[in-house]
């Protein structure tokens, strides 16, 4: 009888590990995206559920920050990417969920112009070795090139430019597949042509990247 009891004990204690490692291996498989200032909602929402059909993962949006004042270069009026990125450290991000580092991914999303080191600007950047990216809205719109402003064109490339940066920090990069979301881009209205999805390669090569775990 001692035995059975000990048996059952052993493997109700196994039961709840294994939960628990299950649960935190979930948890883990999220992705955040975070506002930087004055971000539309219908807007990320958008992009909530674009990102999370096309990584498989269940996605949140977090609260508001502010950009880091010294991430702004007043020489050449816009942010640096790099600043942003490391600014992501010096803040409670996850304490709407409760959760202190259960994201995979992380990507700001910003109505603001931003460089990177040796760019005169980006419509993005990635971090593969933090998992956090950012993304701009500001040269997404038609009006910013002095265009008729086409509020449905900019909705999609914004949604678009998010799953680029967030697929970079998982290791893909440019595909020379026209229709792929991660098509080759030398001018905005190159994105219009993009779909919002991987193609079949970039496809397989995510899951490789993932060990499958799409």
């Amino acid at each position: 009888m001692k035995k059975l009891v000990i048996a059952v004990l052993c493997a109700v204690v196994a039961a709840v590990c294994l939960h628990g490692r299950n649960a935190a291996d979930a948890a883990e498989k999220r992705i955040l995206l975070i506002p930087a200032g004055s971000v539309d909602r219908g807007i990320l929402q958008d992009m909530k559920q674009t990102v999370s059909h096309v990584f498989g993962r269940d996605t949140d949006i977090g609260e508001e920050i502010r950009l880091p004042s010294d991430g702004y270069d007043n020489y050449r009026l816009q942010y640096s990417s790099t600043m942003i990125m490391n600014a992501l450290e010096g803040y409670n991000l996850f304490r709407e969920i409760g959760q202190s580092n259960r994201y995979e991914r992380t990507l700001v999303v910003l109505d603001a112009d931003i460089f990177a080191p040796g760019t005169p600007f980006v419509y993005y950047d990635a971090n593969l070795g933090t998992g956090r990216a950012v993304v701009s809205m500001t040269r997404l719109r038609e009006d910013f090139y002095k265009r008729v402003p086409d509020r449905y064109k900019f909705a999609d490339r914004v949604q678009k430019m998010a799953v680029r940066a967030i697929a970079q920090t998982y290791g893909l990069g440019s595909c020379n597949k026209p229709r792929c979301v991660m098509g080759i881009v030398k001018e905005v209205s190159d994105v219009d042509f993009l779909d919002f999805d991987f193609c079949t390669d970039c496809h397989r090569k995510y899951r490789a990247l993932t060990k499958g775990t799409y």
